[in-house]
């Protein structure tokens, strides 16, 4: 499987972007790549006949169209803003147009190279209530900052995450747990998670006498 850019693709690129947007944009697929024919896709980017796929993903990076849809930042549903740091890196945020592919998830955070992506589903994103739409960017990014691939994990430090941020509270959770179901294990052992309190350290159970 190829780990680099196929040389048409590069000369595409170069030709289109030129100079440092090149390196950008080549920068932006550094992860390993597969590409085959794609001839539907040839009139709507730069890319002709050519289509790049993640391995193991469900979505479609389409060459110049994708970097055009990087995401600088999240929108959260009260219309502000924020980006997600990992480790002090940007974590960069992707939303392919839609009904270029068939994505099965609203979000996804892989794998690339040393960091790691968010990918969304913008229109999934979109459908999403207030509360779990915001929370989801927090579950992401937290992927990525702890890292784990645990599903309870992430949303345990999510949660938390929201809650330090100030967009979490009584009422908001109470719209998560609506969302969830209120005895839904996952939510169960995400509050459990998130509402315990850390143990100091070097601290010890005490033994009577």
């Amino acid at each position: 499987m190829p780990t680099q850019m196929p040389v048409p693709l590069r000369a595409c690129l170069a030709r289109r972007w030129g100079g440092e947007s090149r390196y950008r944009c080549l920068a932006q697929f550094r992860a390993a790549v597969v590409v085959f024919a794609a001839p539907a896709f040839a009139s709507r980017s730069c890319i002709p006949k050519e289509r790049i796929v993640r391995r193991g993903l469900e979505w479609v990076a389409i060459g110049c169209l994708a970097v055009a849809t990087h995401a600088a930042a999240f929108t959260f549903s009260d219309g502000a803003s924020a980006t997600c740091v990992a480790r002090g890196e940007t974590v960069p945020e992707y939303a392919p147009p839609p009904d270029t592919e068939v994505m099965n998830f609203t979000g996804k955070t892989v794998k690339v190279g040393s960091g790691y992506q968010i990918i969304w589903n913008a229109r999934k994103l979109a459908a999403l209530p207030p509360a779990m739409h915001d929370l989801l960017f927090f579950h992401e990014c937290a992927h990525a900052k702890v890292p784990t691939t645990d599903e309870v994990a992430a949303n345990c430090v999510g949660l938390k995450d929201m809650r330090a941020a100030g967009r979490a509270g009584l009422a908001v959770e109470a719209k998560l747990a609506a969302f969830y179901g209120a005895t839904n294990g996952y939510w169960v052992n995400t509050l459990r998670c998130a509402n315990a309190e850390a143990k100091p350290a070097g601290a010890t159970r005490s033994v009577p006498p």
